[in-house]
């Protein structure tokens, strides 16, 4: 029965590296607009009034930087994770 114990391991590890990406590492608010930082590395931009260089209007979502791929995710993050 102890054949599977590292795939068990490997897919519990994978859930809960996808649970923790999805974390907030910051949430700033500054000149009309929110600012997420998650986990993953990703960082967006969402609008709640007109940007001061006026190329963004309310309701606009930017994305500053894209999520990093899983791989690197499953090495970056801590190694004490649970579900």
């Amino acid at each position: 029965m102890t054949q599977y114990t590292e795939e068990v391991a490997m897919v519990l590890r994978r859930q809960a590296v996808e649970k923790w990406a999805k974390g907030t590492v910051y949430i700033s608010g500054t000149d009309g607009y929110l600012e997420t930082a998650r986990n993953d590395g990703s960082i967006t931009r969402e609008y709640h009034r007109k940007s001061p260089c006026g190329n963004y209007g309310i309701g606009d979502k930017i994305c500053l930087q894209e999520a990093d791929p899983f791989e690197k995710l499953m090495d970056a993050a801590p190694l004490n994770l649970t579900e």
